[in-house]
């Protein structure tokens, strides 16, 4: 029998009246998000210290890293009708940041909405939203490491823990758990998905197919834990 070592690096939960932090863009310092954008540029880093961040942005430029301190949360923060995070450039990073309560009208309310090339997300926390992470139809890949997706989904089958089209979709060392109201967990439209040292579980939920290659392609599941529940709506 094989065994393996699955690591998950939470994110600790923050009492919900603690404000936004101060924001850094490239050292320089920001008193919120919206006042921090216009001195974002290629290549920038921007730093959020802990706190409750009730809206989010919308991000064009590319090379830039997103990093949160250990307690930021976007808390119902949406924003372009879409998610809190809209990153539309290429080669960005987005690290240590909390999503919940994410909705928008279309009932497809995100933690990220990508749509620009080539993303990692490392230890990201999304849960009891809409969706999680989503992009429409990219070059490039998309990477996620340990990082936590739970109680996601909404309006029947039409909003899943991740909808991610993509030339390869990578998925390390994390969970996506309970996916809702007849969601997916992983709903992939990708040329290739690799799902390794993580675990899918539908637990109690009322969930669809732990993974949905909608238009095929190739998957590759590796020293991972899947399990479908008796509450499934669909039987792999």
């Amino acid at each position: 029998m094989r065994y393996f070592l699955f690591i998950f690096l939470a994110l600790p939960a923050l009492i919900n009246n603690v404000a936004a932090g101060t924001i850094y863009v490239d050292g320089n310092r920001f008193e919120s998000l919206a006042e921090s954008i216009p001195s974002i540029k290629d290549g920038s880093v921007i730093y959020l210290e802990r706190g409750i961040y009730r809206k989010g942005a919308y991000i064009s430029k590319s090379n830039i890293s997103i990093l949160g301190e250990t307690g930021v949360v976007f808390d119902n923060a949406a924003v372009e009708g879409k998610a809190a995070l809209v990153l539309t450039g290429k080669n960005v990073l987005v690290e240590s940041i909390e999503c919940k309560n994410i909705s928008v009208s279309h009932g497809n309310g995100a933690c990220i909405r990508f749509e620009g090339e080539n993303l990692t997300v490392k230890n990201l926390y999304v849960h009891d939203s809409q969706s999680g992470i989503m992009t429409s139809y990219i070059k490039g890949f998309v990477k996620i490491e340990y990082s936590k997706f739970e109680n996601l989904g909404n309006r029947g089958g039409y909003s899943h823990a991740m909808y991610i089209n993509v030339d390869e979709l990578s998925i390390r060392y994390s969970q996506i758990l309970s996916t809702k109201n007849q969601g997916s967990g992983i709903k992939s439209r990708s040329k290739k998905v690799i799902v390794d040292n993580s675990v899918l579980a539908s637990l109690s939920s009322k969930d669809s197919r732990l993974i949905d290659m909608a238009n095929y392609g190739e998957l590759i599941v590796k020293n991972s834990i899947l399990q479908q529940g008796e509450e499934s709506q669909i039987v792999n």
